[in-house]
């Protein structure tokens, strides 16, 4: 049987951030409900918290054990464009030395959040585009490009430009953070827009959510 692989963080699995909410099991999640529709096996890489070092990473590691083939779709997200996590260093080290998570290790050490989120913008076009030419069949979505700014908004031509290997959200948007926030009744805890760009609420995935997004992907890939 092929397989799906997907890559990702919170929003490529059943996450549940308020335990106080009714649980959402795995099979509930989307990856899951869209392979069981395609007539794939699931194989699902994602892991909460990853930004896309870690994602590619995870897909870099398949790639090089063989684990994919060519009749095997593959699904990757790469999270929020600005969120930057470190496969090579270790988490518990960087604590003990007083630097709380990698938020924080960003926060002083790193680039503008524009210089991250282009330099990522261009990983994840380039690893889209270049697996496609080896004969793969891989698709992107992306779910924030980190704010409004003109230079990030240029960056959407080049997601743009990935054509047919991008799904969009079920509103045709290229973001699927906007289409949730339009769409509130999709997220795990309802809220809204707020003028400086923050949200209430949570806008990961519930229950309905699964289901209206797996319906977008199938719908994509039966086409």
């Amino acid at each position: 049987m092929s397989k799906l692989f997907v890559y990702g963080c919170s929003f490529s699995c059943a996450y549940l951030s308020n335990k106080e909410l009714p649980p959402i099991e795995k099979t509930e999640g989307w990856p899951y409900i869209v392979a069981k529709n395609i007539g794939y096996e699931i194989v699902d890489r994602s892991n909460p918290g990853y930004g896309y070092n870690h994602i590619e990473n995870c897909l870099n590691k398949d790639l090089i054990s063989d684990k994919i083939s060519k009749e095997d779709i593959i699904l990757i997200s790469p999270s929020y464009f600005q969120r930057v996590t470190h496969p090579e260093l270790v988490l518990n080290l960087l604590i003990d030395d007083g630097i709380q998570d990698f938020h924080a290790l960003n926060a002083r050490y790193g680039k503008k959040m524009d210089e991250i989120v282009k330099i990522n913008v261009t990983r994840f076009c380039l690893k889209i585009n270049t697996l496609k030419e080896l004969g793969y069949k891989i698709y992107g979505w992306c779910w924030s490009l980190g704010g409004l700014t003109e230079e990030i908004s240029d960056l959407k031509e080049h997601l743009l430009k990935l054509g047919s290997s991008i799904i969009p959200a079920p509103d045709s948007r290229l973001l699927w953070e906007d289409w949730i926030l339009d769409n509130s009744k999709y997220m795990l805890i309802p809220g809204k827009m707020l003028s400086d760009n923050s949200w209430t609420g949570d806008t990961h995935f519930s229950k309905h959510g699964h289901k209206a997004a797996a319906e977008q992907f199938v719908k994509f890939l039966s086409t």
